[in-house]
């Protein structure tokens, strides 16, 4: 029958695995499931990022070098032009969390309130709760 060698063996179960993962992931994004984050196009800077208004216009640039007030368990974070890595820092907020922070901010624009970062998936009362003294929401302004 057919007598392959060991490393054409390899190379064939490579393809196959390669595209039976194609394939999954495929059937993944036309049933509209969320992919891993592995396969997910990178975000766009949050400095950068254009937010749009609810009447689709878009909202003016914030001040960059204004995220973070204050040191140590005093910081406050501005949470509309907070990235990742400072969203972290706050109390109870992992990576994931912040991921989904920020995913929310570009899909919804900026946060009107602090109170609304309780419209995230995974932030309820209790989490507000421990972060509330730590975020602001400073207006929104032109650059500088």
């Amino acid at each position: 029958m057919l007598d392959f060698t060991k490393n054409e063996q390899r190379v064939l179960w490579f393809l196959i695995l390669g595209f039976l993962a194609g394939f999954v992931l495929w059937i993944l994004r036309e049933k509209g499931a969320p992919l891993p984050e592995l396969f997910r196009p990178p975000q766009a800077e949050t400095q950068d990022a254009a937010f749009l208004t609810a009447q689709g216009e878009p909202v003016q640039k914030v001040e960059k070098n204004k995220e973070i007030r204050g040191t140590g368990d005093d910081a406050v974070v501005d949470i509309n032009i907070a990235d990742k890595e400072q969203l972290t820092r706050l109390p109870g907020i992992g990576p994931v969390m912040a991921e989904r922070i920020i995913t929310y901010r570009n899909q919804h624009g900026p946060f009107q309130a602090p109170e609304s970062l309780m419209k995230v998936k995974g932030i309820g009362p209790k989490t507000y709760e421990k972060i509330s003294q730590h975020i602001s929401v400073d207006p929104i302004k032109e650059e500088i």
